[in-house]
């Protein structure tokens, strides 16, 4: 009896141990990003709206990513940012820039982070995408949190003008957020 409770302890405990491990702080307040991220998203319709699920696995902690994004029209590969890693398709368009979005991550154990879209946020037709965001918030252990995080996506390309399609997309993301 003693050998089951002993066992019961620890099954009950462990996660929760684990669960404050996965935090990864530095000591100065200052909580890595290093996540690797499976997922999809979806064209909802002709105005660039998009909505994206992702998992998120690595630092600091699983988690789901859940957002959506606004973009502008597609643009020929001049009108993308400096240093983009699409295909120039010219004389047709290469990508779209990322105009707006809001994403909110929720890890495993019920802590939170969101953020906003920040500039230079860009798909490309090729099947690369950036998507830079600064962390605006967060819940539990990561109250009052600021930061940014950076995603670097393999959408597997798609065609212009083609809404309502699901795409898979693999991908990283890395960055900082700073607790208070």
């Amino acid at each position: 009896m003693k050998k089951f409770l002993v066992l019961l302890s620890l099954l009950l405990v462990l996660p929760f141990a684990q669960a404050g491990a996965d935090e990864s702080e530095t000591g100065d307040g200052v909580v890595p990003i290093d996540f690797k991220l499976t997922g999809s998203l979806r064209h909802v319709d002709d105005f660039g709206r998009t909505i994206f699920d992702v998992d998120l696995k690595g630092k600091p902690g699983k988690a789901t990513g859940r957002g959506v994004g606004v973009s502008g029209p597609p643009v020929l590969y001049d009108e993308l940012p400096d240093g983009n890693a699409c295909v120039d398709f010219s004389p047709e368009e290469s990508g779209i820039i990322l105009m707006e979005a809001q994403v909110v991550m929720t890890f495993r154990d019920g802590s939170m982070i969101w953020g906003n879209a920040s500039p230079g946020g860009y798909a490309c037709f090729s099947g690369f995408a950036y998507a830079p965001y600064e962390i605006m918030g967060g819940s539990e252990r990561f109250e009052g949190a600021s930061g940014w995080v950076a995603f670097e996506l393999d959408t597997y390309g798609f065609p212009p003008h083609l809404p309502l399609l699901v795409l898979p997309e693999t991908g990283i993301g890395t960055g900082a957020i700073f607790l208070p």
